[in-house]
Formats: C-alpha cells, structure tokens, sequence
C-alpha cells in the first residue's frame, strides 16, 4: 500500500514494486511522528542538510479500540466452536499473540485467553501459523529467514508453542520440535500436528511432516513420490474427517493434490486443472479439511481459489462459492477453516472472521467489519486543490475528506463492487469541476467519479493504454503519464503534445513518477534524475535529486522535492544544489519509513505523510 502523491491540484498515488508485499510495505513504512520533537538532518557527505521549518501537523482522528479481534492471521476452530488465531504485528504497530475466545460467550469482545508465547516478540517479521491439536491443545510456530550481512537468507528459524488453557502454564515450548521452518499447519486430533516445512540452507526445500505431542517427527514426506515417481514439493496442508492427509503440491509442470494414510504412505495424488477450470501453476489454491466422508470413502476438501471456496469431492469439483457481505460486497479471504463440530465454513479478513451461510453470505461477524463512515486503516493520502486532505481507506476504499485543521467535511463512497476487497494503490485526481476520480493503482481501466458534493456519479474510463495516470492542471487540461510517455490533454480532451524524452534527449524511463506545479508544469522522476517541463510541455533542465521512479515527487512553486529511504531530498526549481532534510522519527520506527510528499495549493508547504500514518505534517519550504 505504498503511495506516491504528486501535487494539489492532482495527485497520483502509484503502485510500490511488485515484489513487495503488503506486509513488507508495512514494515519498512511505520507510523510516525512529530511532537515538536527537535528536527534532525541525515549526515550525507556530499549533500548539504536543510532545516525546515514545522508548522504542526493535520490529524485524521483517533481508532476507535477494535477489541480483542484484530489483524487476524492464520486462525483454527476446535471441536466446540471456540476459535484460536494468531494475531500478527501489522507493520510493527502491534505484538504478535495468540488469542482463543468462543463465539458462543458473545461477540469476541472479550478473550478467554490472549498472550504472546516467551520469545515470539523477539522473532521479527515472522510468519505465523496456528492448528488445534485436540482437547483443549493448540499450537503456534513462528518462522523467518535469517539474513546475513550481505542481505541473503542462507537459513532459516522456527520456534513451536503449545498452548492449553487448562494447565499452568498455559503457553510450552514444544522440546520435540526440531523442523527449520513451517508454512502451514493442520492438527491431527491426538495432540499432533501435520505441516509444511522447509528450509534454505542449500537452497530452497520443502517437505511433509507429522508431528507428535512434543513437536518431534514421526514422518517425513520429501521429493518424487508415487510409482511412477512424480514431483512433489508441498504449499498447503490439511487432515480430512478420516484422518487421511491432503497436500496441495505445485511441481514445475502442474498443481496436484496429494492424498497420504495418517502413517505417510502415499494413496494418490489428482490435477487441479479440471476441478478449478483453470491453470494452477502459477496460483495453486490454499487446502482446507472440506467435512464429513461421502459415500465410497472419498474425502472432503476445500480450495481457496482467488476469493471463491470450491468444495472438492474426490476428484471433482462439488460446489464454489463467493464469500460476500450482505450489502454483495466480496470478502478478501485470508484463511477458510471448516468448523468440526457442525460443518459451518468460517473465514477471515484481516481485521475480522467471519462465518457464511450455505451460499457464502456472512450470517455472523467478530471484529471490525468494513464501515465506510469510518476511517480505520490509511491506504493513501492526497491533497485537493483548496488544500483539504483526502485520505483513502484500505478496507471500503472510502475517500475520507478533512479540512486543513483535521475536521471531517464529508465521505466520497464507492459502491460495494468498484473496488471489491478494498483498494491497495489507490491514485486520486482532482478534476476541475470540484469533481473527485478514484481508481486502483495505476494500471486501473477506469476511475469512480465524484460530484461536487460528493455523490458517487458514475465511471470513466481512465484511457487508451495500458497506464493512464491523471494529473489535472489549474487550466482544466490535464498530464497522463502513461508507461514511458506523458500525454498533455487540453481541456476538452484533445492531445495537445506528447513528451518521451528528458530534456537531454534521451529516451524517458519507464512508469516516470510525476509532480506538477502550481502554474501547470511537470516534473517526471526516473532514475537519471528529476526532470521538468513548462506548462506548454516544452523541456527545461534536470534536478540530480538521488532515487529513481519509486520515490515520491511533489513541485512546490520554486523547489522540487523528492522522498527517498525516509530522507527528503530538494533542489531549487530553476537548478541548483541538491540539500537533505531527514524528517524526526519515533523509536518504535524499523529502519527509514516510506514518505509520501505532497504542497499546498500555493506550493508555499511542503506536506509530509508517513506510511499509514493518520497524520500529515506540514513543513516550511525555503
């Protein structure tokens, strides 16, 4: 969910590199702050600090408490309905637990158990999984790669829990435990779990294991497997009603799923492709015990295709459901777990679980569901053109509009299906007839269009090619940057001029990070440095401002600003040299966050925001 706005009058809220993850995102950008904490600058020995000047900050209001039930990772049901889940850090802002609460007792506001096993904490960025075992048992393993000075991951880590809130202590180490990492986790009823694990120390490997009680192996499943020898590398795992283990496997050539005997022999294995009506190379669906034994002694089981469960009989598909909110908004998925004791399907999303009726509408909640009216996790910030701050939320993708001391003006709500499952890249363009246009990242076919007064009036289709980026200019023309050129579109829409050169004559860089001016100018960042054009498009100079075209641009009236590993860099519009300003962090920051630059509508203040941060601070500029 990283953004990159580029001016106040439009802002463009592009997509981070694809191989960061929300929840990478989310550790390198944390909440900041500023406090009226002293302003500290980075020692760069080739450019000169900068000192601005804070003016306070804007504030986005205050979370309401979200209980017990939030940031919900993997999650288990027990054979009397209560539910264990493993609460995850959500970017550094929260301490990894594990929580257990019954659905039967109320509505999850209170816990029967909450607690962070000894040493969990001081695993950073670990995945965790979670698996009642039987009875009152559950556990809980956590793993991460160990980096070495180089940035590589040569092994990796894995501690076991057990967990039973009958005894004291409650929480174990499991001591039989001795598997280098797990990826998913199924109980097995007597106390023991089956997983799948994996290491990197020769590079990367996975396997089929069965643990006892202890933790300890009683069974590994690893490489061809089957007569003749097929292909074997495991990525979800689950134990049918019989006892018998299912594995989903994606080999290079095809996606399987394996059946074994609770002792590890192997009973067969099936395609994927039929079932699921589609190619599983490259997406092969998450496995869950699907219920009871048909007749013939075929197992149950359920794939999380996408959003969709298909229900799996023996070889053939049985079923698929869209899991969907009442309103027809769909559910984003994260985990699916049959309850044992009667059957019903429950799911998660992140900040909830959430049980469906036999057509997978949501017939009961636990935790925060998605409010449009409330504004509970920033995926972006912008700045309109009267200098009012338009914070878009994650979850409904409501566009939450402030006035510059905070107070809330009003609510742009999409419907349920424009953006279903929330929005990850939002990118916002102000129009000039007051109207608000929103879509998801830059590669979005079409904005949601807003009216004055906020009413959602319809969709218009963002352009001809395949990256359609809007940046509007104060005469009602507009910039759209597209893959490796920018188009200027005159008021009524006719093209006017296209750039796809630097001012050197060199060729553009692809997906150009865009700022424009206050007078309709542009300033394009790549990674040969920040480029500006007048308003009528013609080239004038580069600004060697460090970073490439993921770092964040915003063109104030005479200086150019650029955010790069939590470090502002500027320069002077009309050239110059290049100084630093290192806005303050709190300590609870991991490394530098990800900033989103951003001016006033008199390009007179430039306005920092902090990745998810509820907040934008205002600063000085030279």
């Amino acid at each position: 969910m990283l953004c990159r706005p580029v001016s106040s009058s439009a802002v463009s809220m592009l997509c981070p590199p694809t191989h960061v993850s929300p929840v990478a995102a989310a550790v390198l950008a944390l909440c900041g702050a500023l406090s009226g904490e002293p302003v500290y600058c980075a020692e760069e020995p080739d450019v000169e600090p900068i000192m601005l000047k804070p003016l306070g900050s804007i504030r986005f209001g205050v979370v309401p408490d979200p209980g017990p039930v939030r940031n919900v990772g993997g999650f288990d049901v027990d054979d009397r309905g209560r539910i264990g889940f493993v609460r995850h850090r959500a970017g550094g802002r929260e301490t990894p637990a594990f929580v257990l609460f019954d659905p039967a007792a109320g509505d999850g506001d209170e816990a029967l158990l909450d607690v962070t096993p000894e040493g969990l904490a001081e695993i950073p960025q670990a995945d965790l999984v979670v698996a009642w075992t039987g009875g009152d048992g559950w556990v809980v393993a956590a793993s991460r790669g160990i980096l070495d000075p180089d940035g590589n991951e040569p092994a990796v880590t894995c501690r076991a829990w057990r967990i039973d809130p009958t005894v004291e202590p409650a929480v174990t180490p499991l001591t039989g435990f001795a598997e280098p990492g797990l990826s998913a986790i199924h109980g097995t009823g007597d106390g023991g779990f089956v997983a799948v694990a994996w290491d990197n120390v020769e590079g990367y490997r996975d396997w089929l294991v069965r643990c006892g009680p202890d933790g300890g192996a009683r069974w590994r499943v690893e490489g061809p497997q089957g007569d003749p020898p097929a292909a074997f590398s495991p990525e979800s795992v689950a134990v049918s009603a019989a006892g018998r283990v299912g594995a989903v496997s994606l080999p290079w050539e095809a996606c399987h799923l394996w059946t074994f005997s609770p002792d590890g022999r192997v009973l067969g294995w099936i395609g994927l492709e039929g079932p699921l009506g589609r190619d599983a190379l490259y997406s092969p669906p998450p496995l869950s015990a699907g219920g009871p034994i048909e007749e013939g002694g075929e197992d149950r089981w359920i794939l999380r295709d996408g959003d969709d469960l298909v229900r799996l009989a023996g070889d053939r598909a049985a079923g698929r459901i869209t899991p969907r909110f009442t309103d027809g908004r769909a559910v984003n998925v994260g985990s699916v777990v049959r309850a044992p004791a009667d059957g019903r399907l429950w799911v998660s999303e992140d900040h909830c679980l959430l049980r469906l009726d036999q057509n997978g509408v949501v017939d009961r909640a636990f935790g925060t569901l998605p409010d449009p009216v409330a504004l509970r996790e920033v995926a972006g910030v912008a700045v309109g053109p009267t200098g009012n701050p338009h914070v878009v939320d994650a979850r409904t993708a409501a566009v939450h509009v402030f006035d510059p001391n905070g107070a809330p003006l009003r609510v742009l709500t999409p419907d349920p299906a424009d953006f279903e499952g929330g929005i990850m890249f939002p990118q916002l363009a102000f129009g000039p007839d007051d109207a608000t246009y929103l879509k998801q990242g830059n590669d979005g076919a079409e904005f949601v269009r807003f009216g004055p007064g906020g009413d959602r009036v319809g969709r218009v289709k963002a352009g001809t090619e395949f990256l359609n980026t809007w940046l509007f200019r104060p005469d009602g023309g507009r910039w759209v940057v597209h893959h490796d050129t920018v188009s200027l579109l005159a008021a009524n829409g006719r093209r006017t001029r296209t750039i796809d050169r630097r001012p050197d004559g060199e060729f553009l860089g692809t997906q150009p990070a865009p700022a424009v001016f206050p007078d309709g100018g542009l300033a394009l960042k790549d990674d040969a440095g920040t480029h500006l054009y007048g308003p009528d498009g013609e080239p004038l100079r580069t600004l060697e401002l460090p970073g490439d075209n993921l770092a964040s641009v915003a063109a104030g009236t005479t200086w150019v600003a650029a955010a790069v590993g939590g470090d502002v860099f500027l320069a002077p519009r009309a050239g110059g040299a290049v100084r630093v300003f290192t806005p303050p962090r709190r300590p609870r920051d991991r490394g530098k966050p990800y900033l989103s630059l951003h001016t006033d509508p008199a390009g007179r203040e430039l306005w920092i925001h902090q990745y998810a941060a509820r907040r934008v601070d205002r600063y000085a500029l030279p």
